[in-house]
């Protein structure tokens, strides 16, 4: 999966945020989260959505993003998507043979053990090597080469562990089954050509672990600091002058969030992208216990003509409100388990963290803060909803 940040598609296209959380006094600036489940306990709730940030300096930016609530709740019908997995593995043979004696003869023979054990299943490790025949059919002699060189490859895209029942790890180890296509070795070469053929198909048959844990889903929901035209984050006056500030930003969900995101809820999923939203759709409403809808990515322009306060300074900075999902264990961590690596998702380089499914622009507004025009001490703040 793509671990491109796509979190820049939230805010107006060319401008970057620059500011990290390293430069940051408190790690709740930097989209800490309000709402971490004490060790053992049910995480505690909060529906809500955080507090718009405030300004301190009239010439300084704010922060890039908000302070994050974040819900955890146990998973219903999703499941982390599974990179790789320690399984247990029984890979067979069978030898399909052609000779030519007089008339060609195609026969199969039967399929028979290359290799029992424990591996990765992405084809990291090197299996031993086979030393042994592929059995024939009678007809011709088995072949036996002097040495098979073996690997678990890399599972088919459209093959996974649905390891998740009913909101609880799945008490039985879930398997994977795939056959490789023939590969064709000529037997007996000679000056006439290859008189003797033998197609090898591989099958490999893999059992996976129980996972140790149930994984958790996590929302976070935090303001995003959006640039106006020109790439300004504040759009200042003095006095009751008024102005006019426009920007552009990106709203929705990214297609290929909504594709990658629909994989985590199992193979119930059909291919339509139409389906794929209304699968994300019911699935999130029934887990958050709130409405929620995906809308296609689209560009949205506004333009406000906003005035300032007598014998004052007055910002304004536009906000844009986020949301985030991502899997995690019941104290908010990242979920892991160690025998499997799963999918991190979209690298979120304002957060510092992977997520797997985002969407943004749901809700935005303008923040107005006036400040003394001697002192540079906020007087007042409020926000103006945008509609």
């Amino acid at each position: 999966m793509n671990t491109e940040n796509r979190l820049a598609g939230c805010w107006r296209r060319g401008i970057l945020l620059n500011i990290m959380c390293g430069l940051v006094a408190m790690s709740f600036s930097c989209g800490g989260d309000d709402t971490v489940a004490p060790s053992g306990k049910e995480p505690p709730q909060n529906t809500g959505i955080p507090a718009v940030p405030t300004m301190t300096d009239p010439d300084k930016d704010p922060l890039a993003r908000s302070n994050s609530i974040s819900v955890i709740r146990k998973v219903s019908d999703f499941a982390p998507v599974i990179d790789r997995a320690l399984c247990s593995w029984v890979v067979t043979g069978q030898g399909r043979y052609e000779t030519l004696s007089g008339a060609w003869i195609d026969c199969y023979g039967d399929w028979g053990t290359l290799y029992t054990g424990t591996a990765w299943s992405d084809g990291s490790e090197a299996l031993p090597a086979f030393h042994g025949c592929f059995d024939a059919c009678g007809l011709v002699k088995n072949y036996c080469p002097s040495s098979w060189e073996l690997a678990i490859d890399e599972w088919p895209s459209t093959t996974r562990f649905v390891f998740m029942k009913d909101g609880v790890k799945d008490p039985m180890p879930n398997t994977v089954a795939w056959k490789k296509p023939e590969q064709t070795i000529c037997r007996e070469d000679t000056w006439l050509g290859c008189i003797s053929y033998v197609h090898v198909t591989v099958a490999y048959n893999g059992t996976g672990q129980p996972i140790q844990k149930a994984p958790y889903i996590r929302r976070d929901r935090f303001w995003v600091a959006t640039p106006w035209e020109g790439g300004a984050l504040v759009a200042r006056t003095t006095g009751d002058a008024t102005i006019t500030v426009g920007s552009t930003y990106t709203s929705g969900c990214s297609r290929t969030e909504t594709e990658s995101f629909a994989w985590t809820l199992g193979a119930t999923v059909g291919g339509e992208y139409e389906g794929l939203k209304a699968e994300i759709n019911g699935s999130i409403t029934k887990t958050f216990e709130t409405a929620f809808t995906v809308s296609e990515q689209e560009e949205k322009s506004i333009s406000k003509t906003l005035q300032g306060e007598p014998n004052k300074r007055t910002c304004f900075v536009l906000w844009v409100l986020v949301e985030q999902y991502s899997f995690v264990d019941k104290d908010g961590k990242p979920f892991t388990d160690p025998n499997y690596e799963f999918d991190p998702g979209f690298y979120d380089a304002g957060g510092d963290k992977y997520y797997a499914f985002q969407t943004c622009g749901t809700q935005y507004e303008i923040g107005k803060y006036v400040f003394d025009l001697a002192t540079n001490e906020l007087v007042s703040m409020e926000v103006i909803p945008v509609r």
